[in-house]
């Protein structure tokens, strides 16, 4: 890239210096007192001044991208740090409710499964909510001798649910996924 940059500039030197060259030549010829003026310091003082402003402007550039470079290096850094931290509490919080869930049901493959968002057939309420949290919606239907309820979640539009769970009398009979 920067070797790019410097054939450009070069480029640029050479077109400028051959122009100055070419229009030198031509106004000489036309206008006598140009010819008397010795025309080699100005070329190179322009060709001079040139290299001047492209070396400031490719140090500038370096500097600018170097001072981002350190920002981004910070924030990167800053950005490890928190998700650290982050891990670590979500550990604590799982740790916890995975005591709490043990307490609970007493049944470490019961837990795993919950904890894990599982849900099957003959799984109580409670252990529903405890294992992919509280319905969006319930739609629930009073029979005589039981009460059928539907569980929503995963809400993808107006009445439309990505996941219906059916419950019996509080247990787990079916789910439709979508």
């Amino acid at each position: 890239m920067a070797s790019r940059r410097r054939t450009k500039a070069n480029e640029k030197i050479a077109f400028f210096t051959i122009m100055l060259v070419i229009i030198t030549t031509l106004l000489g010829k036309f206008i006598g007192w140009l010819n008397k003026i010795n025309w080699m310091p100005l070329i190179l003082l322009f060709c001079l001044i040139f290299i001047i402003y492209k070396s400031i402007a490719i140090i500038l550039n370096w500097w600018k991208n170097r001072v981002i470079e350190k920002k981004y290096k910070q924030e990167i850094k800053l950005l490890q740090e928190r998700e650290k931290i982050f891990f670590v509490q979500s550990q604590k919080l799982n740790n916890q409710r995975r005591v709490f869930l043990l307490r609970k049901y007493q049944n470490d493959y019961l837990v795993n499964n919950i904890i894990n968002g599982y849900y099957w057939i003959g799984q109580s309420e409670e252990q529903l909510i405890d294992s992919i949290g509280k319905p969006i919606d319930v739609e629930r239907k009073v029979l005589a001798k039981k009460i059928k309820e539907v569980w929503k979640y995963q809400k993808t539009g107006q009445n439309r649910y990505a996941l219906k769970i059916m419950l019996d009398n509080g247990f787990v009979v079916g789910w439709d996924k979508k």
